[in-house]
């Protein structure tokens, strides 16, 4: 019992509002839920989105999440995280009364101001954009190293083949031989 009051208090003075903050609202996480790939977000945020719930995809690694995204939308309270939810209750307190008040926390300020100076930035140094890829640039990108891949391998099962007819033929030649 004692260990798990150390974990759990070490756990309490580790949080940091970044790890708590949900990628969809950028607030505090309110209810969390993790997805299978670790993503976590607020259960309301998740349950807002109106896809086919069987076609969902993580919103931060877009790994396919379709049967999980169907039970948790049909029972999300039991998808919570509770244990990660009451450290943020406690941890966040205030956090969590702004964000239900409607009012915006710190985070979701600082992300708009950086967002707003990207922006200004970007307008007027315009060699930034130039690293930006243009549209299809990655599809294609993307499609040449799958053909790229697709090639190796149809050479190295070709390669394959040919040491296995090779075997073959020592084979038989060998056992002529006796």
């Amino acid at each position: 019992m004692g260990l798990f009051l150390i974990s759990f208090v070490n756990i309490k003075m580790t949080l940091d509002l970044n790890d708590c903050t949900c990628p969809i609202c950028l607030d505090v996480l309110i209810k969390p839920i993790s997805t299978p790939c670790r993503h976590e977000l607020c259960l309301a945020c998740f349950q807002s989105m109106k896809e086919d719930v069987s076609k969902f995809e993580c919103p931060m690694c877009r790994t396919p999440c379709g049967a999980w995204a169907t039970r948790v939308k049909s029972n999300g309270e039991l998808a919570v995280d509770k244990v990660r939810w009451l450290n943020i209750k406690r941890v966040f307190a205030e956090e969590i009364r702004n964000k239900l008040e409607g009012k915006s926390s710190q985070i979701v300020i600082d992300a708009m101001e950086a967002y707003k100076k990207n922006l200004v930035s970007n307008s007027t140094n315009q060699k930034s954009a130039s690293n930006l890829a243009q549209p299809g640039e990655l599809r294609k990108e993307y499609l040449e190293l799958i053909r790229e891949e697709e090639e190796n391998i149809r050479l190295q099962r070709q390669n394959e083949e040919k040491e296995s007819l090779e075997l073959i033929k020592r084979l038989l030649v060998s056992f002529n031989n006796f």
